[in-house]
């Protein structure tokens, strides 16, 4: 299978906020991009889930937080989250990522699926 990520339906999840995904099996991947860097007097959205979340910058910049550590990340860099580590992060340049997450669950695929896409039809 070949993604055209051009051709995947686009799901705004906030203002500024694009992502586009794929359901493969045990493995959802997304291409996310933020065109705004995070509001740096709103306070962390922390979380964890239980399923593992690994990610490659591919543009701008972010900062990290996994467990008690923090991390600034660059286009070209990645990282990995195991499962059920709270984490956090905040935008700091106008942002693409490509992220990739494990064995997710059907309801945090349903919580992010394009709202036309309902039977795994994600590119147009």
């Amino acid at each position: 299978m070949l993604i055209d990520w051009a051709r995947v339906i686009p799901v705004e999840l906030a203002p500024g906020v694009i992502q586009r995904q794929v359901e493969l099996d045990g493995l959802f991947v997304a291409l996310q991009e933020f065109s705004q860097p995070t509001d740096p007097d709103i306070p962390w959205k922390i979380h964890k889930h239980p399923h593992q979340q690994a990610g490659h910058v591919l543009e701008g910049a972010i900062e990290l937080r996994i467990g008690k550590e923090t991390f600034v990340l660059e286009a070209g860099e990645a990282y990995v989250i195991p499962p059920d580590v709270e984490h956090g992060v905040r935008v700091l340049k106008p942002l693409k990522l490509l992220g990739f997450y494990v064995n997710p669950g059907p309801e945090y695929i349903e919580k992010y699926r394009a709202k036309n896409s309902p039977n795994r039809k994600v590119q147009q």
